[in-house]
């Protein structure tokens, strides 16, 4: 049994509309998003005082939303629960003068409502915070923080809403188990960077929040809210729970039929950006060698295209050339740059990907670095090529349908977003739990399901070691050294100036800019780079210049190897609600980087993790875990250096508060 009522300015009312036992409910994650809804199919009709009553409304406020409430009865008692929340205004349906009828399909009321309202509103953001960053030879001022922008746009649609990034705010990247070089994200408009100084800047930046919200697809990142918190998060954050378990009902028996979803098996992926010069930065194309696919070449190409440049040398040197002036470069657009702090200065990351071994600006945000690093989930199949260099996946979409229907009661609390127990999935294919594709809700209780099986995440593939550069720049008498990511040992290598006199570098762990004079102005030069501290790192020299290697006989005395550290002692504590817990130490002899472990981990899976390498510290604020309210975690910590890691520390446990 069911009760309906209508709010209509401030007057709750019952009504009585026909066909109700005609629709459904359907969930149903929303187009292109990560979020499920669930949605009014069908149409109710309002007859007699309920027409008049709409009929009045629709001469006196035809554009205004009216909150239409549906109760169901609990069983077994004269209590009701809410059913489903809708939304509609007279304009959205249909009046029958004749019939004195009214038709209307209401609009879900949920957590997403305000979006469908204001989500393609565009808000400029030049009231932001401007900041800087830089490169070698240039200073842009006209940037602004990227999840400044996020949270900005997200309050113009629903006024003081949390919004929780972990994957683009810790300093630990929980997909790549690395410090997070897409921490300090900054966004501007493209004219802006092209043109970095000129006295005319942009002046109408504007963007809406679905448009930032398809431009952050570029790090497989996606978003939903639950009505408190908006979670912008990496696909693989988003993991779903248990859910009903349908081997017991009589419906679901002998319903063991499946077919694939070929429509939605490309065999090419193709991701581009506006301009690029460097192979890195352009089209990165994920291939299925497979005849599992779709096989029209009419239909089989997924084409991902996002309006934003990240070749950051390409746009220079298009400027820089004479002829071109940046003509090949659009004004319009974005341009989204990825850096690192040195002291109080910003600097944007350089180095070199997969594809090429030449270096380049803003290395991270290229397709060939991307691809690799974000995108080895939620892949069409277990394995495949990146651009042309075979990969196994992470994770796989769920492709194989099963139709079937089941009895779903209030009481079972039934979910979309939880995985589904079957008897195809189960026995026939190995243990395979269902997610919901749709599930649309008969008033009698009667549910169909559009069941998506395939393999669960691997947890044995792992991400592909990511290149790591040292970037050498010798200027007349001055020598630069400039590193994509903190070395954990202290580094070493060698000068060999004039053919007759070595020059010893030693740039302590965990530095990043490092510049001294040469003891003598070089007219010949060459490098010793054979130490042991710089085993697995690409060196660069000045503009991708070849480097002159010196004889180890005449330049380079490797230095002693240290022994191994001991383990630190630790402590953690949290100072105050929903303060970082803070994990210390003191300072362990010899130890050029600590390790810290975690239980839970950074995914805050149930078991240890690292979740930190420090450098340079003998501290760390666990920002994460500072958020979580009553959760036990545990801490150790290892000391290392080039020799080796020290055992555990001792394990320190806290349980948090944030309230």
């Amino acid at each position: 049994m069911y009760k309906f009522y209508l709010t209509i300015s401030s007057s709750r009312i019952e009504v009585f509309p026909l066909n109700f036992n005609n629709t459904t409910l359907v969930d149903e994650q929303e187009k292109d998003q990560i979020y499920y809804r669930r949605k009014f199919n069908g149409t109710l009709q309002f007859i007699g005082d309920d027409f008049e009553l709409l009929h009045i409304t629709e001469l006196a406020y035809p554009c205004q939303d009216m909150l239409l409430e549906i109760e169901q009865k609990d069983s077994g008692a004269d209590t009701y629960h809410s059913y489903w929340d809708g939304l509609f205004a007279t304009v959205d349906g249909k009046f029958d003068l004749d019939r004195c009828t009214f038709d209307v399909t209401p609009r879900p009321n949920d957590n997403y409502v305000q979006f469908d309202e204001h989500a393609n509103e565009q808000w400029g953001i030049l009231g932001l915070t401007a900041v800087t960053t830089n490169t070698l030879t240039h200073v842009y001022t006209r940037n602004r923080w990227l999840m400044d922008v996020v949270r900005f746009l997200a309050d113009k649609i629903i006024d003081g809403i949390t919004v929780q990034s972990n994957f683009f705010e810790l300093d630990t990247n929980y997909i790549t188990d690395t410090d997070n070089v897409y921490q300090h994200l900054t966004i501007a408009q493209k004219s802006d960077i092209k043109r970095p100084t000129s006295s005319n800047p942009a002046t109408n930046v504007v963007l809406s929040w679905n448009e930032l919200m398809n431009l952050l697809k570029m790090f497989n990142v996606w978003w939903k809210y639950d009505g408190t918190t908006l979670y912008l998060e990496h696909y693989d954050y988003f993991t779903n729970s248990a859910g009903m378990d349908l081997r017991t009902q009589k419906l679901t028996e002998k319903t063991n039929k499946y077919s694939y979803l070929k429509e939605e098996m490309p065999k090419y992926e193709n991701y581009t950006f506006m301009e690029a010069g460097n192979i890195n930065f352009e089209k990165g194309i994920i291939k299925y060698d497979s005849t599992c696919t779709n096989k029209d070449p009419e239909s089989n190409i997924a084409d991902y295209a996002f309006q934003v440049t990240t070749d950051l040398d390409f746009i220079v040197e298009s400027v820089a050339d004479a002829e071109l002036n940046g003509s090949n470069i659009n004004d319009e657009g974005w341009v989204i740059l990825a850096n690192y702090l040195d002291g109080a200065d910003y600097y944007v990351y350089y180095g070199t990907a997969f594809d090429s071994v030449d270096a380049d600006y803003n290395i991270v945000l290229s397709w060939s670095y991307l691809l690799r690093m974000l995108f080895l989930h939620n892949r069409v199949l277990s394995s495949g090529y990146i651009n042309g260099t075979y990969y196994d996946f992470i994770s796989v979409r769920k492709n194989k349908l099963q139709e079937l229907n089941a009895k779903v009661c209030y009481s079972d609390s039934f979910d979309p977003e939880d995985y589904i127990l079957t008897e195809l999935g189960m026995t026939w294919f190995s243990g395979e739990r269902a997610q919901v594709k749709t599930a649309a809700l008969k008033p009698s209780g009667e549910m169909r399901f559009e069941l998506l099986y395939g393999p669960d995440k691997d947890e044995t593939v792992v991400l592909p070691t990511r290149p790591k550069s040292i970037h050498i720049v010798v200027e007349e008498s001055n020598i630069s050294t400039y590193f994509s990511e903190p070395n954990p040992y202290t580094t070493f290598y060698w000068v060999w100036l004039n053919d007759v006199y070595c020059q010893e570098i030693e740039i302590a762990a965990g530095i990043m800019i490092d510049s001294r004079g040469l003891d003598q102005a070089p007219t010949t030069i060459a490098f010793n780079i054979n130490d042991t501290s710089t085993i697995g790192w690409e060196f660069i020299y000045n503009d991708n210049e070849g480097m002159v290697m010196a004889d180890p006989d005449d330049c380079g005395a490797v230095p002693p190897v240290p022994p191994v550290p001991d383990p630190p002692v630790i402590t953690a504590t949290q100072a105050s609600n929903c303060a970082p817990v803070v994990v210390s130490w003191a300072a362990v002899a010899d130890a050029t980087y600590y390790k810290i472990y975690r239980f839970p981990n950074a995914s805050l899976n149930m078991t240890w993790g690292l979740v930190k390498t420090m450098v340079g510290s003998t501290s760390w604020n666990d920002i994460q875990a500072g958020n979580i309210d009553a959760q036990l975690f545990h801490y150790r910590v290892t000391a290392g250096n080039i020799a080796g890691e020290s055992g555990y520390s001792n394990m320190e446990s806290l349980t948090t508060a944030c309230i």
